[in-house]
C-alpha cells in the first residue's frame, strides 16, 4: 500500500498534541542538561613541532616519499606514547602541584590568604590535556589542547605539559627536539590572553532539545500512521478493491444535536 505525502502531513496534523508534547519535554530535557553543566570551560591549545633527525632518505620518487612518511608517523607515535605515558604525566603533575605552592608562598609572603590547594594527579592531567600528532611530510606537529573548569589549572597544566614533553623527548635515541610552533609566542608561559573561554548556552540547550524531541515524535507518529492498516479515505477504498464509493456518512459526534 503507498502512502501518500499528503496523507502523512494530514496523519501528523491530526496528532499534533504529541508534536507540542515532544517540542515541551525536549526543551525541558535540554534546559536539564544544561544546568547540569552550566558551568564555563577554559581552554588553551598550542602546537609542538617535531624537530628530527635526517632520515637519510633521498625524495626522489614516490617510494621514498611513503618511507619517509611512514618513518614520520612512527616517530610522531613514538613521541605521543612518551610524553603520554604514566611516569611523564606524574612528572606533570608534580611540576602543577609545585606552581600552585610557589604562588601560595607568594601569596603568603604578600599578606594575603593562601588558597586551598587543588590535588593533581596523573588522572587529572591525563583528563584534561589531549595531545594528538599529524602534520604534512616536511612538517610534522603535535598538537596539545587543554580543557580545565578554570583559567588558572588550563594555563598551569599546559605550560607542566610542554616543558615536561620537551624535556622527555631530549632522552629519546632518535635526534629530537619539540619546539613552540612559530605563530605561538616565543615565551609561551604568558599564555593569559589565549585561553578560551566556553560558556554553555541555555537558549541553544532548550532549542537544540525541543528540535530533537519534535522531531522524535514526528517520526513515531509517521510509523504509527505507516502501521495502521485501517482505511484512511475514500481514495483508499477505491484503489484497494477498484470499486467506485457510492455514498460517505458523515462522522457522527459523541453529543446528540438539539
Amino acid at each position: 500500500m503507498e502512502i501518500d505525502l499528503k496523507d502523512l502531513l494530514l496523519g501528523l496534523i491530526k496528532k499534533w498534541y504529541w508534536l507540542v508534547v515532544g517540542l515541551i519535554l525536549g526543551a525541558v530535557l535540554g534546559y536539564a542538561a544544561y544546568t547540569t553543566d552550566a558551568a564555563p570551560t577554559y581552554t588553551s591549545t598550542a602546537m609542538l613541532e617535531v624537530v628530527a633527525e635526517d632520515t637519510g632518505i633521498p625524495s626522489d620518487n614516490i617510494g621514498n616519499d611513503i618511507a619517509k612518511l611512514n618513518y614520520e608517523h612512527a616517530l610522531i607515535a613514538t613521541v605521543l606514547d612518551v610524553i603520554n605515558s604514566d611516569k611523564n604525566l606524574d612528572k606533570v603533575a608534580a611540576r602543577v602541584a609545585q606552581v600552585y605552592a610557589e604562588e601560595n608562598a607568594a601569596r603568603v609572603a604578600r599578606g594575603e590568604e593562601a588558597y586551598a590547594v587543588p590535588t593533581v594527579t596523573r588522572g587529572t592531567i591525563r583528563g584534561a590535556v589531549k595531545a594528538t600528532g599529524g602534520g604534512e611530510s616536511k612538517t610534522l606537529f603535535i598538537t596539545v589542547t587543554v580543557t580545565t573548569a578554570n583559567k588558572a589549572d588550563a594555563i598551569a597544566f599546559i605550560n607542566a605539559y610542554i616543558d615536561e614533553a620537551k624535556a622527555a623527548t631530549e632522552t629519546l635515541a632518535h635526534d629530537i627536539e619539540l619546539n613552540i610552533s612559530d605563530d605561538m609566542r616565543p615565551m609561551f608561559s604568558a599564555i593569559d590572553n589565549d585561553v578560551t573561554v566556553n560558556e554553555p548556552s541555555g537558549k541553544k540547550s532548550i532549542i537544540i532539545g525541543a528540535v530533537i524531541g519534535f522531531a522524535l515524535c514526528a517520526v513515531v507518529v509517521l510509523l504509527a500512521f505507516g502501521m495502521d492498516k485501517r482505511v484512511k479515505s475514500e481514495e483508499e477504498i477505491s484503489d484497494r478493491y477498484g470499486l467506485p464509493v457510492l455514498a460517505v456518512l458523515p462522522e457522527v459526534g459523541s453529543r446528540r444535536e438539539r
